[in-house]
């Protein structure tokens, strides 16, 4: 299992083809459920319900008779995400994921990451028993990553000298003075320039090469400029959800309203909902809010059309029916199922008991 979602997270996955499986998380009242199950043992509306949580199924995989976690691709992890590197020398390297580490990523792409440290041993396992190898214990070992060094006090007073000088120039001379002579002037070093060009290499220290003219510089700082500005827009756009006008939205709530209205059975009222897959969660809830008002009106008819399960019990007219109310009781609230296994021994008693008196009663015949 992944990490819980919420309801909006969870019917994203569901979106993208995930299998998410669902759980009711308590109240205070009433107990949470222990195990997850899938949504189709849930209503339709399950996402727009309190107290309820979401996770999405590992997909599990066999090989040579061990079952782990399908590996890891590089499109579901997360930045930070801590990684278990397979490596075949018996050692497990944790990592926290950064797309810069080449070997990392190598792995991944491979199918030598897993989740947990478990199933990583798993894997390792099961790859050496498949390939009649033997398997010897596993360690594991955290991988030091680097960090960014932060700037010296000294490094970052210098810059600023720099800016401050480069500030006071463009004051005191016009761009069009300075456009000219550019290219025939060499450039003079300060202090800090002096001490920085011999770290650089020879190739850029050289005064033999041209300047680059401002032109060209200038048209590329535009160009750039533009690249990231496309981006952005792009990944502006991509980030807004689907949503049609209001004229249509609303015109479509009517008509699933008034289907939600025709529909007979929980079934059909759940149906209605995959006309939704292009609509926002908040165009979604009206709808959901609807069918869970239909659903209830469904319930409550049902209810007063047949027997409660109470009565079936003690109206059961043999001992095969009364077993088949019994296993009608393990999908009740754990709270009333001792009261009503108390009605089906009580009916049962009663039922042994007729066929007892009949028994006797055949025997005393001539």
């Amino acid at each position: 299992m992944t990490n819980i979602l919420n309801a909006q997270e969870a019917f994203a996955a569901l979106q993208k083809g995930k299998t998410v499986l669902c759980r009711y998380a308590g109240d205070g009242t009433l107990h949470a459920d222990k195990d997850f199950s899938t949504l189709d043992q849930m209503p339709a509306t399950v996402f727009a319900l309190p107290n309820y949580e979401f996770c999405i199924q590992v997909e599990m995989l066999e090989l040579a008779g061990i079952t782990f976690t399908k590996p890891l691709t590089i499109e579901e992890i997360e930045q930070g995400q801590d990684v278990f590197l397979i490596q075949p020398h018996a050692v497990i390297q944790q990592y926290k994921f950064n797309e810069n580490i080449d070997e990392l990523v190598d792995g991944i792409h491979a199918g030598f990451a897993q989740r947990d440290f478990e199933n990583a041993q798993l894997q390792f396992k099961a790859f050496c028993e498949a390939v009649g190898g033997t398997p010897i214990q596993v360690n594991l070992e955290i991988v030091e990553q680097p960090k960014k060094k932060r700037a010296s006090k000294k490094q970052n007073d210098s810059n600023c000298v720099v800016q401050q000088s480069t500030h006071s120039a463009n004051d005191e001379v016009s761009l069009d003075d300075i456009i000219g002579p550019v290219g025939d002037q060499k450039p003079t070093l300060n202090d800090v320039e002096k001490k920085t060009l011999p770290e650089l290499s020879p190739e850029i220290c050289d005064g033999s090469q041209p300047p680059i003219s401002f032109d060209a510089f200038a048209a590329a700082a535009v160009s750039h400029a533009q690249k990231i500005d496309n981006e952005t827009s792009q990944k502006n756009s991509d980030r807004k959800l689907v949503e049609e006008d209001d004229e249509k939205y609303q015109e479509n709530l009517a008509t699933l309203k008034k289907r939600v209205d025709e529909s007979l059975t929980p079934t059909e009222v759940n149906a209605v909902v995959k006309y939704t897959n292009s609509w926002s969660a908040e165009q979604r809830q009206p709808l959901l809010k609807y069918m869970h008002k239909r659903l209830e009106v469904l319930q409550q008819n049902k209810t007063a059309e047949q027997p409660s399960l109470m009565v079936r019990i003690q109206n059961a007219p043999d001992l095969t029916t009364l077993d088949a109310l019994e296993i009608d009781i393990s999908s009740l609230d754990p709270i009333i199922q001792p009261e009503m296994m108390r009605y089906v021994k009580t009916r049962r008693l009663e039922l042994e008991k007729c066929a007892t008196v009949a028994a006797i009663s055949d025997e005393d015949l001539p």
